[in-house]
């Protein structure tokens, strides 16, 4: 049996990060069923072509979390500022469509912010 005072359930960057925050002050055991860490922060390489999951995911709001990553990360960062849209009902939202509700028609926001609360 494995004691510890730290159970970690997932090495993805959420898992990671935790993990990172508590070294050195709590014995911790992370655990993480696929065969590799990230979780859903992956680069997959089809045909010649690097496929990157985590760009939707890695918004770094907290600038503590940002030093982790960034550092954990090394050279092997490159940013990209996105201009990403959604065209729906006859506009252009900006993406994360979700966040953007404002740049819809009144009646589709009204829509989208009941089915939210009725969620």
């Amino acid at each position: 049996m494995i004691k510890t005072e730290a159970l970690i359930i997932g090495g993805g960057l959420a898992g990671l990060s935790a993990a990172m925050t508590l070294r050195g002050r709590k014995k911790i055991f992370l655990a993480e069923k696929e065969p590799r860490l990230g979780g859903l922060a992956a680069t997959v390489r089809k045909g010649g072509f690097h496929f990157d999951y985590s760009g939707h995911l890695l918004h770094l709001r907290w600038p503590e979390t940002t030093r982790l990553i960034l550092g954990a990360l090394g050279a092997n960062v490159r940013r990209i500022r996105r201009d990403a849209r959604v065209f729906a009902h006859g506009r252009w939202t900006p993406y994360p469509f979700q966040a953007n509700l404002a740049a819809m028609p009144p009646r589709v926001r009204s829509e989208c912010v009941r089915g939210f609360l009725a969620a």
